[in-house]
């Protein structure tokens, strides 16, 4: 194993007295999806991409951050049309 020098993937699966940190609890047909996503992706000389978020909280500042983005967007246009036709 030593004589590999190519790219490694690790895997965190769940083993009795280790603890990943930041990793969410998922099946082993999840992990595998993803490792075969990242694996294309190494293989097409990409770097492999991080997974969506897994905290709801996170989740729910990006829908969060969407809406006010649109708002704001909305609010531009509105001020843009209110300018030339005002």
């Amino acid at each position: 194993m030593s004589a590999y020098r190519g790219q490694r993937l690790v895997v965190p699966q769940p083993l009795e007295g280790w603890t990943w940190p930041g990793a969410a609890t998922r099946s082993l047909r999840e992990l595998a999806e993803e490792a075969v996503g990242a694996i294309r992706q190494m293989a097409e000389g990409d770097l492999p991409r991080a997974g969506l978020p897994s905290n709801p909280w996170a989740i729910a500042g990006y829908v969060l951050g969407g809406l006010f983005a649109i708002q704001l967007l909305i609010g531009l246009f509105a001020l843009l049309v209110s300018s030339l036709f005002g």
